[in-house]
């Protein structure tokens, strides 16, 4: 029996990289179909920039206060996302899936790149015979773990980590082009080079340490010495570091404005000094996590870590410092080892160093480039024990041989790891309940937690309650479980514990909108009490013009008009130039009886507006009230005169005449009014008014009854038909 041929070296190499693509894939397939979470809302379902791909400065300018603020080519991905799932119609439950393809596909492909960074790397002249002879398995074993590592589930599996991943893909090809630009000698790879690290500036800001990156590569990898760039033959190698430092200036660009406000930044609400302290022990927890991915969790709040926990993570991480530092000037054949710790840090540090990010201490993204680090160290760590066992000969066991298997067998463990904690993510209560596991006083899982659940099942409300309250007992500041607790307590109809609820409602971007809508959503359901209650407070947290005008007419709807009135001047200072808000603030004034405070800002209104026949007409109405009667019928004349064909300024005369007990002017004027609209029930109650003012009762009831025929609930009719009968 003839035996089949082994398959060429090439051929097996390439069915194993396929092979660990295809692992890796099924590893992170079960959140293909996960749900928005978390920043997901914000970043793409309420993010109106990504809803039309065309023209492009839409997705281009992405949305302030987002994930994707400042970062215009995670935007414009997600767009075509958006655009794709429109064409081939996924919706509903599987409306994230082209997101999360997209992810993974990103993955795959900076896998790919750093499979051909890691090969080359170790085929390099400055390494030992030892390592480039064994280029291709230990590219193919580090990138297998790294690829498949659990830590990278916080990238891959969550949508709005576009911007991680982008920013990963764009960091990896333009350190990938300089490479094959330094060995093949061919300027389009330079052009790739550039054109991938202004993407990555467009995608995230800690692209900013690729320029110094590829830099410290150079030196580690290829250079004898610093002024080896001086030489001739080096000019466009040059030339290429200038264009990779140009890319900053688009980062600049797009950090100018400060896209998502204060919370980025050295003026963000937490010192600099608080932030450092808390990496020491989040970094140490990274380093851990890569080597032992368990209890992972989608955030680490926003609480810094305080107390002596966070020292010995500040001591590891700043002996990993000096050890980098120390390594790289100690001598050439070491700077190869120094930079691992160059990568890990300088990718590091734009996010986890001195400059705070308010909304989040930690990330385990953060780690998604840096992970190659730890385990390039971790697998030629392992290689090397094992060389040295061998030459030593304290090994009965030919570990060259097992070692394939073992690093098999870890791969699929990382797999299986994986596979669960993506299963996870399809699971938003699971996800969240682990986070509180993880971390006890985390204010924003607990809540995020309560959300999951109400989503999941609305009969477990009250559980969910329990959640919203005990994350506003760890941070009474945290606006959005406020709110819930407040809206759970309108629905029970506890208004006093509502109210005093939203007494600690905190300031901030946004919130008052966010009462608005609450209080919307109260008055479609007919609970007015709780609109008002809910309109009050967000008119006392940001007196708007909108959120004014809504409460007063909420009260006048409830038959409150002097909290209407009050609300309606409120806005009348707010925007002194909304001359039509004098009109409804005399109007009411002069409905409750209060001449003599209508006059002064109805007389306002007719100097704002001297040409308006209403201002004229209602003044004329307030002064005839206030017992002004020359004055009254001088008003009455000149509105009458600006507004004979409007019938509302000639009921508004009127009205003044018959309080002034000048009846023949009124009987005009009401006469001129029903010629041009017969059917006003206002004007029709007024000849009623009028012709019991002349003792004509009969006349008077037939007027009366007339108005209340097209107007059942007209007020003056009803009252006019009494005093008739």
């Amino acid at each position: 029996m003839q035996r089949s041929s082994p398959l060429p070296p090439i051929r097996r190499f390439t069915l194993q990289l396929g092979a660990v693509l295809v692992l890796a894939s099924i590893a992170f397939a079960p959140a293909l179909t996960a749900p928005f979470v978390f920043d997901d809302q914000n970043a793409v379902q309420r993010n109106s920039s990504i809803q039309h791909l065309w023209p492009l400065s839409g997705p281009l300018s992405p949305s302030p206060h987002t994930a994707t603020s400042g970062r215009p080519v995670a935007n414009l991905s997600l767009a075509i996302d958006q655009a794709i799932g429109a064409v081939v119609g996924v919706g509903g439950s599987n409306a994230t899936v082209v997101f999360h393809v997209t992810n993974l596909l990103l993955h795959l492909a900076t896998a790919l790149l750093l499979f051909g960074i890691i090969r080359r790397t170790l085929q390099s002249a400055r390494l030992a015979e030892r390592w480039r002879a064994r280029a291709d398995g230990l590219a193919l074993a580090i990138t297998a773990a790294w690829i498949i590592h659990p830590l990278q589930t916080d990238a891959v599996d969550y949508i709005t980590q576009r911007t991680e991943l982008l920013m990963g893909f764009c960091f990896i090809a333009t350190v990938y082009a300089s490479i094959r630009a330094w060995e093949a000698h061919d300027h389009r790879w330079y052009v790739v080079g550039v054109i991938a690290c202004a993407l990555g500036m467009g995608s995230k800001e800690v692209m900013i340490a690729a320029p110094l990156v590829v830099v410290l590569y150079d030196r580690a990898f290829r250079l004898d010495a610093w002024h080896d760039l001086t030489a001739p033959l080096l000019r466009n190698r040059r030339r290429f570091y200038a264009c990779l430092a140009a890319t900053w200036g688009i980062l600049i660009a797009l950090q100018l404005g400060q896209p998502r406000g204060a919370w980025a930044g050295l003026r963000a609400p937490i010192s600099w000094l608080a932030y450092l302290t808390s990496q020491g022990w989040i970094i140490t927890r990274y380093l851990g996590l890569a080597i032992w991915p368990a209890r992972l969790t989608i955030d680490y709040g926003s609480r810094p870590i305080t107390g002596g926990t966070a020292v010995p993570g500040l001591v590891v991480i700043a002996i990993l410092l000096v050890a980098t530092i120390v390594t790289w000037f100690r001598a050439d054949r070491l700077k190869p080892l120094a930079f691992l710790g160059v990568w890990f840090l300088a990718i590091l540090a734009p996010s986890s160093s001195i400059v705070p990010i308010a909304t989040e201490i930690g990330a385990e993204r953060r780690m998604y480039l840096p992970l190659a680090a730890v385990i390039v160290l971790l697998v030629i760590g392992a290689v090397a024990l094992t060389d040295w066992i061998r030459d030593r000969k304290q090994s009965t066991v030919t570990l060259p041989a097992i070692a394939p298997a073992c690093g098999a067998i870890a791969v699929v463990a990382l797999a299986a790891c994986t596979f669960r904690r993506s299963e996870t993510w399809r699971q938003p209560e699971e996800l969240w309940r682990g986070a509180t596991v993880v971390f006890r006083n985390n204010a924003r899982a607990w809540y995020n937690l309560g959300v999951a659940i109400a989503e999941r099942n609305v009969a477990r409300a009250d559980e969910a309650d329990a959640d919203y309250r005990h994350a506003l007992a760890l941070d009474s500041t945290y606006a959005d479980a406020t709110l819930r607790v407040a809206a759970n307590d309108f629905v029970h109809r506890r208004y006093g514990d509502a109210d005093s609820i939203l007494g600690h409602y905190p300031r901030g971007f946004g919130n008052d909108t966010l009462l608005v809508a609450l209080s919307g959503a109260f008055l479609a359901s007919g609970d007015t009490t709780a609109a008002l209650i809910s309109l009050r407070r967000a008119a006392s947290m940001e007196p708007r013009v909108e959120t004014l005008l809504a409460l007063g007419q909420l009260d006048l709807m409830v038959r409150r008009t002097d909290d209407a009135i009050i609300a309606f001047q409120q806005a009348a200072a707010v925007d002194p130039s909304r001359d039509d808000l004098l009109g409804l603030i005399g109007g009411l004034l002069l409905q409750e009886h209060q001449a003599l405070r209508a006059v002064p800002v109805l007389e306002e209104l007719t100097r704002r507006q001297p040409g308006a026949g209403s201002a004229h007409a209602l003044l004329s109405l307030a002064y005839a009230d206030a017992g002004r009667v020359a004055d009254a019928m001088q008003e009455a004349e000149k509105g009458v005169a600006l507004g004979d064909h409007d019938e509302r300024v000639l009921f508004f005369a009127a009205r003044a005449m018959l309080d002034a007990h000048s009846l023949d002017s009124a009987s005009a004027y009401l006469g001129r009014a029903i010629a041009l609209n017969g059917n006003d029930a206002d004007v029709l109650a007024a000849e009623g008014d009028l012709a019991l003012a002349r003792h004509q009762n009969a006349a008077a009831i037939n007027w009366f009854e007339r108005a209340l025929a097209i107007d059942p609930s007209n007020a003056e009719a009803i009252a006019g038909l009494r005093r008739a009968h």
